[in-house]
């Protein structure tokens, strides 16, 4: 290959190249937009994880109280358990 043929080769090659970034550049608005809606999407996100987390505790605190009526409870059935078998024993 004489120098003619290989700066047409390398041309061709930078021409190539030159095309891939103009079409990379071209998407770069749309890329810009696509981050700012998933900015907007992740901020809702922050959001509804923050609500969930609040929720969460809520529920934690009435599973605490509902454990300790069902104890509660517990308690007393077994109370009245004992005094039906007592009732029984003396009829």
């Amino acid at each position: 290959m004489d120098d003619d043929e290989v700066k047409l080769v390398l041309g061709e090659v930078l021409l190539d190249e030159l095309k891939v970034i103009h079409e990379y550049v071209q998407d770069i608005p749309q890329i810009k937009a696509d981050i700012i809606d998933l900015k907007a999407d992740v901020a809702v996100l922050k959001t509804d994880v923050a609500v969930l987390k609040t929720d969460v505790s809520v529920l934690k605190t009435d599973m605490k109280a509902v454990k300790l009526t069902l104890a509660g409870h517990g308690r007393q059935f077994k109370r009245f358990a004992q005094r039906v078998t007592k009732l029984e024993a003396a009829a």
